[in-house]
């Protein structure tokens, strides 16, 4: 081991720690699209087949933002930051389930009217960054995992 492979390890950790601090602004633009997407299903149509999922939407949409927004990092007791780490992936996991019922109910509504459904690349959009954010809270905890 050579005596430059400490320097080049602790400058891979501080250049981590710097970029740790970035990720949160991806939660940011996440949470920006969640939010985006909730009003545009707040704005469908009168005949959506099931309006009760748009009210489901809202409730789930918001735990899910501000469960995305807390700072994990700053959490001192590591039992809670385990517990909320699971909670977050389990969040994330139904989030993705939920826009999928979301884009197949879009389809039976488009489908009534006799219009064929787009490619839902909004979605699919929505879908990565909301399963990206699982990493991101764990690197935002622990920088030194990305090196």
């Amino acid at each position: 081991m050579t005596s430059s492979e400490p320097d080049k390890l602790e400058q891979d950790l501080n250049y981590a720690k710097s970029m740790a601090k970035y990720i949160r602004w991806f939660s940011w633009i996440a949470v920006a699209m969640v939010a985006l997407w909730c009003v545009q299903k707040f704005q469908h149509r009168v005949d959506y087949p099931f309006p009760w999922v748009i009210g489901l939407t809202w409730i789930y949409s918001g735990v899910y933002c501000l469960w995305m927004l807390f700072p994990w990092a700053k959490v001192e007791s590591a039992k809670v930051w385990k517990i909320g780490m699971i909670g977050f992936t389990l969040l994330s996991f139904f989030f993705v389930f939920l826009l999928i019922g979301n884009v197949m109910i879009d389809a039976i509504a488009a489908s009534r009217e006799g219009v064929k459904l787009g490619v839902p690349g909004f979605e699919g959009t929505l879908m990565f960054f909301s399963l990206a954010q699982v990493p991101a809270m764990l690197f935002r905890r622990h920088p030194e995992m990305m090196v």
